[in-house]
């Protein structure tokens, strides 16, 4: 069977035991107080056998390339036939577009599979050819666009060989389908400082997490999307960004049910601990109010916003009574 062929059927690969008379497989070896033996098919066990043959004798041949073959096709995460066929693509000069294709094929079949989209990092790295890359894992990322393999791959991609562009509109694309989708969350950011992230881009970045937050004050991963930015104003030497305080505030105030979230209050809480250690030294009464505040909320939290988290909620109250005493 060639390289080119394709079946469902994985024991239909079958080992020609005369193309391999010359060479004795190496059977698996078996504990013998095995409580349940896999039970491998005698194709399997043959394919296997002759490579673990081939390996030992470091054979460079046309029939050992074909074999790996066909043991990825029956094993597709075995790392070690992936690394041997890499040696093998190398010492016999192997048309890497056609293993391109290939590659597609069985990860289209195996999108989860470690091996199978590390070993077509290391083809498109001996190629320096990565003009396919970003559509093959948006097809990918279509079908799943939580798949974590391929967005690893992608900002591998993305990084190696500096394809920025049109990047933040794509990840937009998926946000905009699905808000909450946490991965793309955190593709955003991986752009973000992998770019540019300059003081105006990154206020307008604050201003898209408020666009969405007004869509859905509830989203988890636009919160910790905004934690990031703000991280990173103070970083970078931006300072505090008062609009963030300010759109909390307004939602806070507000006091209805659908303005409140406990990642908003909890944010906040994050905040007034910054503030209140800045002033502890210098403004008593501006740190009584900061501390007053965030007991208030630190409570709602753990009685009725956050209950399956009360506890935390009441550690991180003590954490607040152990530096701000003097105030409660």
């Amino acid at each position: 069977m060639s390289d080119s062929e394709s079946s469902d059927d994985y024991d239909s690969i079958a080992i020609d035991k005369n193309e391999w008379s010359d060479l004795n497989p190496i059977n698996q070896d078996h504990e013998t107080n095995e409580i349940c033996r896999i039970a491998y098919t005698e194709n399997f066990n043959d394919v296997f056998g002759y490579f673990r043959a081939v390996l030992k004798a470091n054979e460079i041949s046309e029939r050992a390339f074909d074999l790996t073959y066909k043991a990825v096709k029956l094993n597709p995460a075995n790392y070690t036939v992936w690394f041997y066929r890499r040696i093998l693509l190398k010492e016999l000069g192997k048309d890497l577009n056609h293993e391109l294709k290939l590659v597609t094929q069985i990860i289209d079949q195996n999108p989860k599979n470690y091996q199978v989209w590390q070993h077509r990092r290391n083809v498109v790295e001996l190629l320096q050819d990565p003009s396919k890359e970003l559509e093959f894992t948006e097809k990918i990322l279509q079908q799943d666009s939580k798949n974590y393999h391929a967005w690893q791959y992608r900002q591998w991609v993305n990084k190696n060989f500096a394809l920025w562009d049109q990047e933040l509109d794509f990840v937009s694309s998926l946000i905009t389908v699905d808000y909450k989708n946490n991965s793309a969350w955190n593709h955003r950011f991986f752009c973000l400082i992998n770019t540019d992230h300059s003081e105006s881009v990154l206020n307008r970045e604050v201003d898209y997490c408020f666009e969405k937050l007004n869509l859905n004050i509830n989203n988890e991963s636009v919160w910790n999307y905004l934690r990031g930015l703000v991280d990173l104003m103070v970083k970078e030497g931006f300072g505090y960004p008062e609009k963030v305080c300010q759109f909390c505030n307004l939602k806070l105030e507000s006091k209805k049910e659908d303005e409140l979230s406990p990642f908003l209050i909890s944010f906040k809480i994050d905040y007034n601990w910054t503030r209140a250690i800045e002033k502890k030294n210098s403004d008593a009464n501006a740190v009584k109010e900061i501390v007053q505040q965030s007991i208030l909320y630190l409570n709602l939290l753990a009685q009725k916003y956050d209950t399956i988290r009360a506890n935390y909620w009441k550690y991180l109250l003590s954490k607040w009574k152990q530096e701000f005493d003097q105030y409660f």
